[in-house]
Order: structure tokens, then sequence, then C-alpha cells
């Protein structure tokens, strides 16, 4: 904005100030060149009366900057008088100049329809790579997000399995220490002649503990054993006495054991046959009884099996004709979804009828319109080339008029000196 200020000064002569973009230094002016406004500090660019003053009285500025502009106009237009062929030469510089432009017109027009094109694709590639840089830049920030993820996800991991571990170790301590008392209670209660005071927990472990039990229990053990061997040796001293005094009894006692058994089995024999006998006599009067039974038995069997199957016959018949009538309609539903599907694919093909149909009709009018395009196109060139040729055949004829204007006045001044010259 302030770079834009000073140039609208300087053009309209406010001010006069050159800026040095490469050094970035702003120069102001002080020779007879400079503007006149700028030299005087109270002059504003917005006063009025100054502008007015300065409007009916040029400086020496002024008139220093625009006495080349007047000699240059001057001398324009003396060598038009002066000199004939300047008009010829300039008209020819100006034909050349159309001819080059019109020869240089298509290329130039082609050179920046491909200009173009290369610009687009310049930014299309650079839009690309901008993408793909912010695409693999996202790519890799994402996976740096998902490392770090990762890493806190295995130090969570990493510090709860080593809570676990300390924990279960602890548990494993509690576990073996309570297993320790317990084992030292109930050796302390199921073994004798074991101290538990003189020993320290601290200082023993299950095989310790075993091994205290096991000699407790060996100890024990060979102590039971030398009971148990005096007590066989004299309970065999007893039995063998009390055998030697049965002897004498033995034959007594198995006659009284011989007619115990005896008695027992005729008690027992009798008691069999009696309920064998009771028992038959009971069954054949219960038969006597349901012989009279048979022939309605036998009826209502006759009755509840044709019931039955007059039942089973109909319940048949129902089931018969739903399954016909599922079968039916299972028939007519496989038709009716045929039919859906025909019908589908048939429409189905008529959307792809049309839509190949339009894509022909769209190609086709894409065509027509680019053969519009390429046509109105090749009118314009053709427009453009017609413009060229009636600008260039209107400067012809604008040559030929000033130049047989050239050769009237020419003519005219060389009628009065040939009239003086005799």
């Amino acid at each position: 904005a302030i770079e834009k200020f000073i140039m609208n000064g300087c053009k309209k002569g406010d001010l006069a100030i050159r800026i040095d973009h490469a050094t970035g230094v702003l120069t102001f002016d002080s020779d007879v060149f400079s503007s006149a406004r700028a030299l005087h500090p109270g002059s504003g660019a917005g006063s009025a009366g100054t502008e007015v003053v300065q409007r009916l009285q040029s400086t020496p500025a002024e008139i220093v900057r625009s006495q080349l502009t007047r000699l240059s106009k001057a001398l324009y237009i003396t060598c038009q008088y002066v000199d004939p062929t300047f008009n010829e030469d300039r008209q020819k510089a100006k034909l050349a100049a159309l001819k080059r432009a019109e020869a240089g017109a298509d290329k130039e027009h082609l050179d920046t329809i491909a200009r173009s094109e290369v610009i687009q694709k310049m930014k299309e590639s650079a839009a690309n790579a901008l993408a793909a840089k912010e695409r693999e830049e996202a790519q890799k920030k994402r996976i740096r997000q998902q490392e770090l993820q990762a890493a806190e996800v295995q130090r969570l991991a990493d510090e709860q399995r080593e809570r676990e571990a300390r924990r279960i170790r602890q548990e494993q301590e509690k576990v073996q220490r309570e297993e320790m008392e317990r084992q030292l209670k109930e050796l302390k209660q199921g073994v004798k002649g074991v101290d538990i005071d003189s020993f320290d927990i601290n200082d023993l472990d299950t095989g310790r503990i075993r091994q205290i039990k096991l000699q407790a229990l060996e100890k024990e053990k060979n102590e039971m054993s030398e009971k148990l061997r005096f007590t066989a040796k004299r309970i065999d001293h007893l039995e063998r006495a009390y055998r030697k005094e049965e002897l004498k009894h033995l034959s007594a006692d198995y006659d009284a054991q011989r007619e115990r058994d005896l008695a027992a089995y005729e008690k027992t024999k009798s008691e069999t046959l009696r309920d064998a006998e009771e028992k038959h006599k009971e069954a054949v009067a219960l038969k006597h009884r349901l012989s009279r039974l048979v022939p309605a038995y036998e009826k209502f069997k006759r009755t509840v099996t044709e019931q039955r199957h007059a039942e089973f016959e109909k319940r048949r018949k129902v089931a018969e004709r739903e399954l016909n009538q599922k079968m039916e309609q299972r028939r007519r539903e496989v038709k009716e979804r045929m039919a859906r599907e025909r019908q589908e694919a048939e429409e189905a093909a008529a959307r792809a009828r049309e839509q190949e149909e339009r894509e022909a009709r769209e190609a086709e009018e894409k065509e027509r319109a680019d053969a519009e395009k390429r046509e109105r196109m090749e009118r314009e060139k053709q427009e453009r080339i017609k413009s060229r040729e009636e600008a260039a055949a209107a400067a012809e004829k604008q040559r030929q008029r000033e130049e047989e204007a050239e050769r009237r006045r020419a003519e005219r001044k060389q009628a009065p000196a040939a009239a003086s010259g005799p």
C-alpha cells in the first residue's frame, strides 16, 4: 500500500522518490529534474491554491523536463516535411509489423494455449505433489501416533504384568507361609514327640517340615510296630489256649447246631409251601373274575382302535390338504418370483439400453458441439484474417493517398520554381 502511494505521488508529480528494490532503499531527488512540490515541504498534495499557481507559471524543473518532449515533437514533424521517404518507411514498417503480427498471431495463439496447458499441468503436478506430500506427512504422523500409542500400550502392559507378577509372588509367599503354619500345626497336633516351639518358622520350608514330619512318623511307626509285636504275641498265646479248651466241646456243639439247622429248614419249607398254595388260589380266583371282563375289554379295545384310526385318517387328510396348499402356495411364490426377476431383468436391460442411447446422444451432442466450436473458431480465424487484410488494404490506401498528396505537394512546390527559373 505504501509503495503504491509513493508511485501514484511520483506519477502525479507530488513526490520525487526513487525506489531501489534490490537494496530496499528510498532515494529523495533534489536536482532540477525533481518535482517543485517535492522541493517545498509546505506545498501539500491536496492544496488547491498551489496547484492553480503551478498551472499558471511553470517552474524551471518543469520547463527542463518538457523541453526535450517539445523538441522531439518538433523534430518529428520536421522530418515528415523535409524527408518524403520518412512516411514511406513508416508505412512500410507499419505494413511489415502488420504482416509479422498476422503471421505470428496463430503461432502466438497456439503458443499461448500450449503455455496455458503447461502452466495448468505444472499447477496440477504441483497440487498433486503437495497433496502427496501432505498425505505422506499425514501417514508419517499417523504412524508416529500409532507407534507412540503402541509404546504406551506396551509400557502399560509391562507395568500391569510386573504388578501382576509381584501380586502373584506375594500371594504365593502368603500361601506358602499359611501352608507351613498349617503343616506345623498339624505336625504339632498329629505327631507326638516333636517340639515345634524349638523351630523358627522363617528358617523352615516345606521340605524341611516334610522331613521333620517323616522323621517323627518313622519314629512313631517303629514304636507302634514294637507295641503291636508284643500284643500279637500275647493274643497268639491266648488264642492257642482257647482252641485247646474248645476241642473238648466241639462234637456236642456240632450235634446241637445240626438239630437247630434241621428245625429251621423244616419251618422254612412249610411256610414256603403254604404261601405258594395261597398265591395259587388267589391267582385262580382272579382269573375267574377277570374272564367276565374280557369281552368288554376287547370291545373297548376295538372301539379305541377304530376311533384312533379315524382320528389318524382325519389328521392325515388335514395334513395332506395343508401340504397341498403349501405346495401350491410355494409354486405360486416361485412363479411370482421368476416373473418378478424376469421383469427386473427386462427393466435392467431397458435401463441399460436407455443408458447406452443417452451416452450415444451425449457423445453425438459433444461431437456436434466440438464441430460447431471448431467451425466457430475457423470462422473467427477467417474473420480475423479478413479484418487484418481489410486493415492492411485500408493502410495501403491510406499510404497511397498520403503518397499522392505528398507527390502533389512536391509538384506544387516545383511548379513555382520552374516558372521563376526562365
